[in-house]
C-alpha cells in the first residue's frame, strides 16, 4: 500500500491536515508581508533640496529665499518645480557665485521630503535620491537575490533534512532579519538583512507548501495549493493596512515581522511529511504519524506493516537532484517549467513596479494590486479540478501576455483613457497571479517526490531571474529620465536641421520636448546624424516614432512576447489532474504517458502500478 493509498482512507483533509495547515497559513501571511513591504520601505515621496544654511526648512513650506537658492527645473509631467539635485553655489561669504543670470549649480547634499502619505521610509532616512537613486534597484535587488538562494538551497536541505528542518530554520532567519530592520539605519545593513529576509521567506513558503501537498490526499490537492495564494495576498493587503496606520518605516517593518513571531513554537507543532520519510526509508516515524493522523481525523488505521514489506522488496534509491538532469524526459519538462516560471515572474513584477500609477494615493494602489490576486485564486479553486491544470495554465498565461500587448497598444494610442488602461492592467494581474499558483501545484505534481523540493527550488530560483530582469526591461526605453533644463536654440537647431514640418508640428505641441531634454548635451552632435539617415528611411524620426508614442510600450510588448512563448511551451507539459503524485524517479518519467504495452504487461500511469493483460 502506497502513501497515497493510506491517506486517502485515514482521512485526505480531515482534523490533522487542517490544523497544520492553519499553522501554514500564519508563515503565507507573513511571507507576503515581507514580499509587499519593498513597496513602502522603498517608497519615495516628493522631494526638493533643502534650502542651504536653513536648519528648519520643510517641503510643505515656503521660506523666504527660496527662489534664490534652487534652480527651477521641470518634471516628468512637464511642471516647474524646484530642482531635486542641484543648488545655487555659495562662496565662503555666502554670496552667490556666477555671472549676472548664470549663476553656478552645485549639488545639494541636504533635502526635504512630503510626509504627507509617509512620514518616514528608508529613502527619505537614508536619501536614496539623486546620485544615490540607484541604491533603491540594489535594495530590491539583494531581495530578490535572497529569494534566488533560499529557493536553491533550502530546497536542497529540504529534500536532505527533512521538510520540518527546513521551515523551522527559515522561521528562526526570517523572523531575526525582520525584527533587526527597526534598528537599521544605513545601507549597507539594510540590504544584508533584506538578503537574508528573502532567502528565508522563500524557504518558509516552499517547506509549507510541499508540507501541505504531501500531508493531503490527491482530490484536495489544488483547493489546498490554492489557498496559499489566499493567504499571501492577505499578507499584501495585512502591510497596506498597518502601513496606512504606522507611518514610520521602522516601526512598520517591526510590527509587520512581530505577526510570525509565534512560529517559533512550530518545532513542538508541526509534524514531518510522511511521504519524505517513506523515500528515505524512515518507515516506523511515518508510521507514528500516520497513527495519529488516523487518531485525530477518527479514521480506522489500515495495516501499514505493508508499507515494512514493500520497502523491503523495492528499497527506496537514494537520489539527489542531478538524477532530475539525468532523466532526458524530467530534463525537458525542468526546462519548460523553469522558462514559465522566469516568464511568470517577469510579468508579474514588471507589473508590480507600475502598481503606482493605478492611483495618485500610494494605499489606494498597492490595496488595489493585491485585491485583484483574491478573486484569481478563488476561481482557480472552483474551476482547476473540473477544467484541469494545463488548460488554465496556457489560458492564464496566453491571456496575461495579450493583455500586456493590449496595454502597450493603449500606451500607443489611447494612453488619455484612463479606465482602459486600469482595466487591462488589472486583467493582466489577475491573469498572471492564477498562472503563479497554478504554477506551484503543477510543478509540485509533475516531479517524483524523491526530488520535488528541489526541483521546486530549482523552478524558483529561475523565478527571480526573471524577477531581477523585470526592472531592466521596463527601462528597456533609453529614453525614460528625469527632465534637465537643455537650451531651446538646441532643440530649434536640432529642428531645423530636419526641415521636417511634421517634426516642427510635433515640437510646437510639446510631444518632442521630452525626447530632447533626456539627452545630454553632447549627444546632441550625434544625434543630428542619426535622426537624418532614420528620417530618409523611415520618413520621421526615432524621436517622434520611439520615445514619444512606441518608447514607452517597448516594455510591455516584451512581457507580452514572453508570456505569449511560455504559455505555448507549457502545451507540452502532461495534465496533473487526477493523477497520484510519483513518487520515484521512473514514475516522474512515466507520469502522463500514454499506457504502453510490453510484452504480457500494460503500465497504467494513472494508477502508478504495473497490471496483467486478462
Amino acid at each position: 500500500m502506497d502513501p497515497e493509498n493510506i491517506i486517502t482512507q485515514i482521512g485526505g483533509f480531515g482534523r490533522y491536515q487542517k490544523i497544520q495547515y492553519a499553522l501554514f497559513a500564519v508563515l503565507w501571511v507573513g511571507y507576503g508581508i515581507q514580499a509587499y513591504l519593498s513597496v513602502f520601505l522603498l517608497y519615495t515621496p516628493p522631494f526638493r533640496c533643502a534650502v542651504p544654511n536653513l536648519s528648519n526648512d520643510s517641503y510643505s513650506s515656503q521660506p523666504a529665499g527660496i527662489n534664490e537658492s534652487i534652480p527651477f527645473e521641470k518634471d516628468q509631467n512637464g511642471h516647474i518645480v524646484y530642482s531635486h539635485c542641484q543648488v545655487f553655489k555659495l562662496d565662503n561669504s555666502s554670496a552667490y557665485v556666477g555671472n549676472g543670470s548664470q549663476l553656478e549649480k552645485v549639488s545639494c547634499r541636504r533635502w526635504v521630503y512630503d510626509q504627507s502619505q509617509r512620514k518616514t521610509s528608508a529613502v527619505t532616512e537614508m536619501n536614496f535620491v539623486c546620485d544615490r537613486k540607484p541604491l533603491i534597484s540594489v535594495m530590491n535587488m539583494l531581495y530578490i537575490v535572497g529569494i534566488f538562494l533560499g529557493a536553491y538551497l533550502f530546497g536542497i536541505l529540504s529534500d536532505k533534512k527533512g521538510r520540518k528542518v527546513a521551515l523551522y530554520v527559515c522561521i528562526v532567519l526570517h523572523l531575526s532579519s525582520a525584527l533587526l530592520l527597526y534598528v537599521v539605519n544605513e545601507p549597507i545593513s539594510l540590504g544584508f538583512l533584506r538578503m537574508v529576509t528573502g532567502s528565508a521567506g522563500q524557504g518558509i513558503f516552499l517547506s509549507a507548501f510541499i508540507l501541505s501537498l504531501e500531508m493531503v490526499s490527491c482530490s484536495k490537492r489544488s483547493t489546498v495549493g490554492l489557498q496559499t495564494g489566499n493567504f499571501f495576498a492577505l499578507g499584501e493587503i495585512v502591510v497596506v493596512a498597518v502601513a496606512y496606520g504606522i507611518r514610520d518605516w521602522h516601526l512598520h517593518a517591526f510590527c509587520v515581522a512581530a505577526i510570525i513571531l509565534p512560529c517559533l513554537t512550530y518545532w513542538f507543532l508541526i509534524k514531518e511529511s510522511p511521504r519524505w520519510l517513506i523515500s528515505k526509508g524512515r518507515l516506523e516515524e511515518a508510521k507514528e504519524i500516520f497513527i495519529q493522523m488516523a487518531k485525530m481525523n477518527k479514521s480506522p488505521l489500515p495495516n501499514l506493516e505493508i508499507i515494512e514489506t514493500e520497502e523491503k522488496e523495492n528499497p527506496v534509491k537514494k537520489v539527489g537532484l542531478k538524477e532530475l538532469f539525468k532523466s532526458k524526459i524530467l530534463l525537458i519538462r525542468s526546462l519548460i517549467v523553469s522558462f514559465n516560471w522566469a516568464v511568470i515572474n517577469m510579468v508579474y513584477y514588471g507589473l508590480m513596479f507600475n502598481a503606482g500609477s493605478l492611483s495618485n494615493n500610494l494605499y489606494e494602489s498597492t490595496l488595489l494590486s493585491a485585491l485583484v490576486e483574491i478573486p484569481a485564486y478563488t476561481t482557480l479553486i472552483f474551476t482547476m479540478d473540473r477544467w484541469g491544470r494545463k488548460p488554465l495554465f496556457c489560458g492564464s498565461t496566453i491571456f496575461s501576455g495579450l493583455s500586456c500587448i493590449a496595454s502597450a497598444f493603449v500606451n500607443i494610442w489611447a494612453k488619455d483613457i484612463k479606465w482602459l488602461s486600469l482595466t487591462l492592467a488589472l486583467s493582466g494581474k489577475f491573469a498572471i497571479s492564477a498562472s503563479y499558483a497554478i504554477a506551484y501545484n503543477m510543478t509540485a505534481e509533475l516531479f517524483p517526490t524523491v526530488v520535488r523540493h528541489a526541483a521546486l527550488g530549482v523552478s524558483s530560483s529561475a523565478a527571480r531571474i526573471g524577477s531581477m530582469v523585470a526592472p531592466y526591461i521596463t527601462l528597456a526605453n533609453p529614453f525614460d529620465c528625469n527632465l534637465d533644463d537643455v537650451p531651446v536654440e538646441l532643440e530649434l537647431e536640432l529642428i531645423d536641421l530636419q526641415a521636417n514640418d511634421l517634426l516642427k508640428k510635433k515640437h510646437r505641441e510639446g510631444k518632442l520636448v521630452e525626447f530632447y531634454r533626456c539627452l545630454p548635451d553632447p549627444e546632441f552632435l550625434k544625434l543630428k546624424k542619426f535622426a537624418a539617415g532614420m528620417a530618409s528611411v523611415f520618413g520621421t524620426t526615432y524621436g517622434t516614432l520611439l520615445p514619444s508614442e512606441f518608447g514607452n510600450a517597448v516594455p510591455l510588448f516584451l512581457f507580452g512576447a514572453f508570456a505569449l512563448t511560455g504559455g505555448l511551451l507549457s502545451l507540452m507539459l502532461p495534465e496533473t489532474l487526477g493523477r497520484i503524485l510519483p513518487e520515484t524517479i521512473e514514475d516522474g518519467e512515466n507520469f502522463g504517458r500514454k499506457p504502453r504495452i510490453i510484452s504480457n504487461e500494460v503500465y497504467d500511469n494513472k494508477a502508478m502500478n504495473i497490471t496483467k493483460m486478462e
